[in-house]
């Protein structure tokens, strides 16, 4: 199975996602964009699975990859935080617990939250987990032919007015 299209599902800027957003207008409902997040939190949740199991570290992916999403409107803030399980019979299923911190929450709440979940948990604990266990498993050669296609990628810059 061609797995290398799993650590970019959409295409070579992102990898394995891990951090979903959806955002609505002033008072909407958020059950709408419920959906969208956990289609994409359970596919995330898949990539990594296959990446994982094939590095042998299941221990690892059950106990430790957790994916995130946001849901918020102009007035309230939901996260979740997906993770795997293991279902009886060979494969895995996907679960989250629903938090609901912020009620009437302000921006800096808002970028804290955010912040928290890029700093505690991807950066400190998501990312060594990946670059330990999936690089081994892609071997040396593989490693270096996808570096080098990613030096290969116009820098893009973000400016400010």
């Amino acid at each position: 199975m061609d797995l290398e299209k799993c650590i970019s599902p959409d295409g070579g800027d992102r990898c394995f996602p891990f951090l979903f957003m959806e955002v609505k207008k002033e008072a909407a409902d958020l059950q709408a964009a419920y959906l969208p997040n956990l289609n994409n939190a359970s596919q995330a949740l898949h990539n990594m699975y296959l990446w994982m199991a094939r590095a042998g570290q299941f221990d690892d992916f059950f106990n430790r990859i957790r994916v995130f999403s946001l849901v918020f409107n102009a007035q309230d803030l939901s996260v979740r935080v997906h993770r795997a399980a293991r279902l009886p019979v060979d494969g895995i299923g996907f679960r989250f617990a629903e938090y609901r911190p912020l009620a009437r929450y302000d921006r800096d709440q808002a970028c804290v939250l955010v912040s928290s979940i890029l700093k505690n948990y991807a950066a400190e604990e998501l990312h060594r987990i990946l670059k330990r266990r999936i690089w081994r498993s892609l071997g040396k050669k593989t490693h270096e032919l996808w570096v080098s296609a990613r030096r290969k990628q116009p820098e893009t810059r973000i400016q400010s007015a």
